[in-house]
């Protein structure tokens, strides 16, 4: 999963990221993104693309 992280103007500062193998179909995950910007920074965040193969 891929996410974009915005600060308080709405201005995109970041993306983070979360990743996991061979999770069944209908099975669920617990997860954290890792992000490329400290956490102080971000004020809101949006799921941008979630990928499977």
């Amino acid at each position: 999963m891929e996410y974009v992280l915005s600060d308080a103007d709405g201005t995109q500062v970041g993306t983070a990221l979360a990743n996991t193998n061979h999770l069944k179909a209908g099975g669920s995950w617990k997860f954290e993104a890792l992000g490329t910007v400290s956490p102080d920074q971000v004020a809101s965040w949006e799921r941008s693309d979630v990928s499977g193969f």
